[in-house]
């Protein structure tokens, strides 16, 4: 759902991922991209800058929420206290 957001509407996208000081960055860009896309083609370009940001956050929280689960995992994981033990000839 984070990635149809981050395409249509690129500010809610990063807002959704947790990302405050992105969405601030993107919500300017995006709002200047907005009346410039009905003056000239720089809005469009503006947009697809927002769409790119948007979808990269997106995925690097996403990859960040991966890895937290991973090092939790890695963590809890238990621990063999007794020695290795070589087999006697």
């Amino acid at each position: 759902m984070r990635y149809v957001f981050a395409i249509f509407i690129p500010p809610v996208g990063v807002l959704m991922c947790h990302r405050p000081v992105h969405f601030v960055i993107n919500l300017i860009v995006w709002l200047l991209a907005i009346p410039l896309v009905l003056v000239m083609g720089l809005g469009i370009l503006l947009w697809l800058f927002c769409v790119i940001h948007a979808l990269t956050v997106c995925r690097v929280s996403s990859m960040d929420k991966r890895l937290d689960r991973l090092v939790a995992a890695i963590a809890t994981r238990p621990t063999d206290a007794s020695p290795a033990t070589s087999p006697q000839s």
